[in-house]
């Protein structure tokens, strides 16, 4: 059953009207017919099973025929701090990272990060968001993770929810899987991880640094070097599965 967020300002009692760019979606693309059914998010939580009943390109309405709450959110509240990287690159970590679970993404510049990577347009942060929102619909998440406007790298490492990984090659002492160990128990009081992923060539060394003065736990991701988007999704699989999120 195809998928949709709205507004909750788009439900009044058991009706439903569909924006715009989602009514021409339901009627042009998808070629649905008055009695199909759908599932609502309202971003709450909550998900609605709404049965069509006038469609057109500029309206679409429907009435909602079962209310529930949504399954698809982990139990844990994930931030992943990606390194600006090239776009297509940076939109696949988004796309698929939102299919794993992470709650709220925080864009941050670095000292490697490419010239002309650390400012992003308005356009570029609607697409973006759309990226998520398509993602969360087609992954069965009831809640759409937030995104954040970039930030530096030093305002981040302060202000990050704890406790805190940073991935980093140069790490020698410490495994992944022991600090996820160390992690889950920590957790067991608060829901909140967040994790930090360096841009191409990683973090500078005085990064990694600050960084562990101000808290932040390092650790290496296995015998091989990863892209900066491949660690992402890997950190982000690795914890979600020690969290048990991978278990029917």
């Amino acid at each position: 059953m195809h998928r949709f967020f709205v507004s909750p300002s788009h439900i009044s009692g058991n009706a439903v009207s569909f924006p715009q760019d989602l009514s021409r979606q339901i009627s042009r693309v998808l070629r649905m017919s008055p009695g199909d059914e759908v599932i609502v998010l309202d971003n709450t939580g909550e998900q609605y099973t709404v049965s069509l009943s006038a469609i057109a390109p500029t309206q679409t309405e429907g009435r909602i025929t079962d209310r529930r709450a949504g399954c698809g959110e982990p139990a844990i509240r994930l931030t992943l701090y990606q390194a600006m990287i090239r776009p297509e690159r940076f939109e696949w970590a988004l796309q698929k990272c939102t299919e794993l679970g992470v709650s709220h993404f925080v864009p941050i510049v670095t000292r490697r990060t490419s010239h002309g990577q650390g400012s992003v347009s308005a356009n570029r942060m609607e697409r973006w968001r759309r990226i998520i929102r398509e993602a969360a619909e087609q992954s069965g998440r009831s809640r759409l993770p937030e995104l954040d406007n970039p930030q530096t790298l030093e305002d981040t490492l302060e202000t990050a929810p704890r406790p805190v990984l940073m991935a980093w090659e140069g790490e020698t002492q410490q495994s992944l899987k022991s600090t996820l160990e160390h992690w889950r128990d920590q957790t067991a009081v608060s829901d909140n991880v967040s994790i930090f992923i360096g841009p191409e060539g990683g973090f500078e060394s005085a990064e990694v640094e600050l960084a562990r003065e101000l808290g932040v736990g390092t650790a290496r991701m296995g015998r091989r070097i990863l892209r900066s988007e491949t660690a992402a999704v890997a950190l982000t699989t690795a914890i979600m599965y020690e969290w048990g999120e991978l278990t029917p």
